[in-house]
């Protein structure tokens, strides 16, 4: 079938309402993978959170960027 076709017959196989359809399922899917993993981040951070974070010492502290001296040198700047 030509496009023309499919373009003024929005319901025949392959037309602009199949199309929108098969994008709104895949956006629908989409979105409820992204609220899930967004719940099971909540959950995580909520239960183990503090634990996690308990052991590791700020990004911006000395040594920590890439630089394994604890001193605050030139190594550490982010210029």
């Amino acid at each position: 079938m030509s496009g023309n076709y499919q373009d003024w017959n929005e319901t025949a196989p392959g037309g602009k309402a199949e199309t929108r359809a098969a994008v709104a399922a895949g956006l629908n899917e989409a979105m409820q993978a992204v609220s899930l993993a967004q719940t099971e981040a909540h959950t995580f951070l909520t239960s183990y959170g503090p634990a996690v974070s308990a052991g590791h010492s700020d990004v911006n502290a000395p040594g920590r960027q890439g630089d394994p001296d604890p001193t605050l040198d030139a190594a550490d700047s982010n210029g």
